[in-house]
């Protein structure tokens, strides 16, 4: 309908079609599109009343990673929402000129919808068919902030940057564990602006909460046998040596999530996936991740840290 009306715009005034940045009738069908979102927030039709908030937004309930009951922006429909998701699902095969503004725009307004995916028990694989824009690094960051309310990840880098680099100071038991928190404060020694701190600490945070940090963290890149699949649960991949690589892959129900820039900005990455996909935290890894929900993100869920969080927490603390 909005391309019909497109083509005529510029079929009678073809003066008007002069913009080199997009391609023939872009401009005059998102406008005409954007006029009728705003003229159908004024409608009274039955429709459009009934999905207008009839009462004010309530507070975060107190199990965060279950608010998900949101509704489409007021003037959104079944047809302008299947345009936005055909629109996105264009873009993201772009190799360059992605317009970003208007992904950003537009994965807003469908928010609501990948909710409602997320409420019926949609596999990751489905959702990602739907919406392939929401599997990069910025995405799914920005999805996190617009289920919390804020943009919680600069809370979670200046939290547990200091905590991180107090992980490495553990009187560990195991050796291999000793030999890796003892190769990062040399590399320091050596480089003042090493990372290589929050790298151990990222890596051995695990053993703290007497966890293994391979049900977080699996070595390999993203190729696995058979005999060594990769869990279906969100873990950090990576390949190489653990303090050079830069090779770090969220993946999930054996998609590929995101790609963080680092293991510490990735254990970020890795919680907000558990929140964006409703997942629960598997038993293996559960104080480790209650440990950076709880503290790093301050997102409480009405109960006391888990006596082995709040002892470590508190040693931490010291």
């Amino acid at each position: 309908m909005y391309v019909t009306a497109a083509k005529s715009v510029v079929q009678r005034y073809p003066f008007q079609d002069t913009n080199p940045c997009s391609n023939p009738y872009d401009s005059w069908k998102l406008s005409i599109s954007e006029k009728f979102r705003n003229e159908r927030r004024t409608m009274q039709l039955p429709s459009v009343i009934k999905r207008k908030r009839s009462t004010p937004a309530g507070p975060l309930p107190k199990r965060p990673m279950k608010n998900w009951t949101t509704s489409r922006p007021t003037g959104e429909d079944d047809i302008s929402i299947s345009k936005h998701k055909e629109w996105l699902q264009a873009e993201v095969k772009k190799s360059h000129n992605v317009n970003e503004e208007k992904i950003n725009h537009l994965m807003r307004l469908t928010f609501a919808d990948r909710g409602k995916m997320i409420q019926d028990n949609s596999r990751i694989g489905e959702v990602k068919k739907e919406f392939p824009a929401l599997f990069q690094v910025d995405q799914i960051h920005a999805e996190f902030s617009l289920l919390m309310g804020e943009n919680l990840e600069p809370k979670f880098i200046r939290t547990m940057k200091p905590i991180f680099e107090k992980v490495v100071e553990w009187p560990f038991s195991r050796k291999e564990d000793c030999n890796m928190a003892a190769k990062a404060r040399e590399m320091c020694k050596d480089d003042l602006e090493s990372d290589a701190l929050l790298i151990a600490g990222s890596f051995l945070l695990p053993r703290l909460f007497l966890e293994n940090p391979n049900d977080l963290f699996v070595e390999g890149g993203r190729q696995f046998s058979e005999a060594a699949p990769i869990p279906s649960t969100p873990v950090v991949v990576y390949s190489g040596d653990k303090f050079s690589t830069s090779d770090f892959t969220i993946m999930a129900e054996n998609e590929e999530i995101c790609q963080p820039a680092s293991i510490y900005t990735g254990l970020f990455s890795l919680v907000a996936t558990f929140y964006c996909f409703n997942l629960e935290y598997p038993p293996k890894a559960k104080r480790t991740l209650e440990f950076l929900q709880k503290v790093g993100l301050s997102l409480h869920d009405g109960k006391k840290l888990s006596p082995r969080v709040a002892s470590v927490y508190s040693k931490l603390q010291q």
